[in-house]
């Protein structure tokens, strides 16, 4: 790693995990019940089969755990507790290594459900012919989609932007206060935040992440 080591050296390997929600855009509500019992297990499948223009898979390693892998950049990608999608960066020299490989999920996230939704618009044509030219609810009113969200419709579950530091612990022990600033300052400046509705059916406003 560069920089001088010493004192004060902030040199170390850091990473970032950030969880995507993953949803589905229909007129259908019970095309909605149907759909999104399968749509997370969709984008990482879709990014499965994808390859790039040289040849390289998007998903390079499987694990044993179901849906649980590694992406051709080294991050990982896998469903947590919840359904949540996540996607880990690998360890990286400095912050600005970080906001590469993040900006990177952001289009492996992309592409997984770009192709996802074409399979999707394979799957359901026939049940939109179905339903004649003028009929609702058809493929051509369904999409998967994706964003960086730390707010939970399910109240049952958290989402959440994780870091990671590899740094001894005892370092810490008894000067827990000094991250305060940190931990406060990066939610305002970093965080993914999300859309909230305050009553069921009600007009929705941004809000700041909750959790780091």
């Amino acid at each position: 790693m560069g920089g001088k080591k010493g004192k004060g050296d902030l040199s170390r390997w850091q990473g970032l995990e950030h969880e995507f929600r993953v949803g589905i855009s229909s007129e259908s509500p019970g095309l909605y019940r149907y759909a999104r019992f399968y749509h997370v297990d969709e984008v990482i499948r879709a990014l499965e089969n994808y390859s790039f223009f040289d040849g390289t898979a998007a998903v390079c390693s499987k694990l044993r755990r179901r849906n649980d892998g590694f992406l051709r950049n080294g991050s990982r990608i896998y469903i947590c507790t919840g359904g949540h999608l996540e996607i880990a960066t690998p360890e990286c020299r400095d912050a600005f290594e970080v906001l590469k490989y993040d900006k990177a999920a952001e289009l492996f996230m992309q592409i997984g459900v770009e192709e996802a939704n074409e399979r999707l618009r394979k799957r359901l044509g026939k049940q939109g012919q179905g339903r004649g030219r003028g009929g609702r609810g058809g493929s051509a009113h369904v999409s998967i989609q994706c964003w960086k969200a730390n707010v939970e419709i399910d109240k049952r579950y958290s989402r959440g932007t994780h870091e990671s530091y590899i740094v001894k612990r005892k370092k810490f022990v008894g000067k827990e206060g000094l991250l305060v600033p940190f931990l406060v300052l990066r939610k305002i400046f970093f965080g993914a935040g999300g859309f909230v509705a305050e009553k069921a059916g009600g007009e929705r406003g941004a809000g700041r992440g909750e959790r780091g």
